[in-house]
């Protein structure tokens, strides 16, 4: 084992869970907990070490020397990449979505610049086509030493990762929520758990997801069954948000002490109380939200 790897595994760490009091919880006879992967490190944290772990030693193993990766302006997995990328001494790449962009343009993109990501932005027609073979062979030409990881990790090895986030402690929830954008941490997690997966998805391609998961799970029925899709707090779209939502953030810190995001563990846990109130759990559901990160957007 290198000392690059060595450096990897110790990314992989086990989440504190802080259990979260409420009126709401108590009069639907539920108790909610919180897997706090925003604490185990402070600028690669959530589930992104874990959908990594696996594409970095297959770059490793092909002696690899870039990652490129894709993502929005304000991508987790982008952050996240160049991040690792450099706690790692490899060159990071990130194709991002907006040629009106800029590393300026948001604390997201400086961070990721902070950590010497290049980044290249690119127009939305160009964007969409990032999972294209022919796209792909171009940029593999264009960048000889790159490993390209899919946007959000979300392919094989990502998956594979995810499936390590709660190894010991997935089957003692009856359900495990999480925020869901590509769907490979979702798909992860269902691998990993015998709970039922509840994936609040934080944008309007519902479907889009359902495809994506199908694909991940190689049609596996059983896996497939285990997860509940739900599409109804996306607040607009991916990255949208309103002034109901930010003072749900705000209050769920002040009551907690948990900051969360509003583009994902925000919509994910304002949608798990909506659920609870409106009775979606037996009572006795013992559930498991997942806090994912992506903290640099406050």
């Amino acid at each position: 084992m290198n000392a690059t790897t060595t450096l990897l595994d110790k990314l992989l760490i086990a989440p504190p869970i802080a259990r979260l009091h409420s009126s709401i919880y108590d009069a639907a006879h539920v108790a909610v907990s919180m897997a706090r992967f925003d604490a185990v490190h402070p600028s690669i944290n959530g589930n992104k070490p874990f959908k990594l772990y696996y594409n970095i030693q297959k770059a490793l193993q092909q002696q690899n020397s870039a990652l490129l990766t894709f993502g929005g302006p304000y991508s987790n997995h982008v952050a996240a990449t160049a991040a690792t990328g450099n706690l790692l001494n490899l060159q990071t790449i990130g194709l991002i979505r907006g040629d009106e962009l800029t590393a300026q343009s948001n604390k997201t993109l400086k961070q990721a610049e902070l950590h010497d990501m290049h980044l290249h932005f690119v127009s939305r027609s160009e964007y969409s086509l990032r999972n294209q073979p022919a796209y792909l062979a171009q940029l593999q030409c264009k960048f000889p030493n790159a490993f390209i990881i899919p946007e959000g990790g979300d392919n094989s090895e990502g998956v594979k990762g995810a499936a390590l986030m709660l190894l010991g402690i997935a089957n003692s929830y009856s359900h495990i929520i999480t925020a869901v954008g590509t769907g490979a941490t979702c798909s992860g997690i269902a691998l990993g758990s015998n709970s039922i997966i509840c994936g609040i998805v934080v944008h309007k391609q519902l479907q889009d997801v359902h495809a994506r998961i199908q694909k991940n799970l190689n049609d596996n029925e059983k896996v497939r069954s285990h997860i509940k899709l739900i599409g109804d707090f996306h607040f607009g779209g991916y990255g949208k948000r309103n002034n109901q939502l930010s003072c749900y953030c705000n209050s769920f810190y002040h009551k907690h002490g948990i900051a969360i995001e509003p583009i994902y563990t925000g919509k994910m846990m304002y949608g798990v109380d909506a659920l609870v109130r409106n009775n979606y759990f037996e009572p006795g559901a013992n559930i498991l939200c997942l806090h994912t990160g992506g903290l640099q957007y406050l």
